[in-house]
């Protein structure tokens, strides 16, 4: 079996995940300098989950004999309004899914990586749930009880 496709794949993901992380631990400390220390703590333990998935890419990519590369991250946007943050979450979790979804199929000859791959897109699916519901929210009782709420 040739894992060349697989390990470009799980290449991709553990760096892309990776980034994402890294952007979450900082906007978990942007959200505690102001005061949130709900939001504070969800993208602090959400940059800890992302960071656990990294590795197990990472991990993968190892089992299949590849090798690991440290990939060039991009700059990602960091934000001071709660409801652009979360909109750009939406906007980066969905062309992420899209991405991993077109990848499935190469997958789909390694049950194992699959599985792994399947379950994250479930739980990211999840996370774009939960947050275009935060976005409802605020619009129903108002942002600045929504923020306190965060407090």
């Amino acid at each position: 079996m040739d894992n060349k496709n697989i390990i470009a794949c799980m290449q991709y993901l553990g760096t892309w995940v990776s980034n994402q992380s890294f952007n979450h631990f900082v906007q978990a400390r942007i959200f505690a300098a102001q005061g949130f220390t709900k939001l504070e703590e969800k993208y602090a333990g959400h940059s800890v989950e992302e960071l656990d998935f990294a590795k197990s890419c990472f991990d993968r990519i190892l089992d299949l004999g590849g090798e690991i590369k440290h990939e060039e991250r991009p700059c990602m946007e960091l934000f001071d309004d709660i409801e652009a943050f979360y909109a750009n979450e939406i906007k980066l979790a969905e062309a992420g899914l899209s991405e991993v979804l077109a990848k499935m199929p190469e997958l789909a000859c390694d049950l194992t990586t699959y599985d792994m791959v399947k379950e994250w897109y479930k739980d990211e699916e999840e996370d774009c749930v939960w947050t275009a519901t935060q976005l409802e929210l605020i619009k129903k009782i108002g942002r600045e009880n929504y923020l306190s709420q965060q407090m």
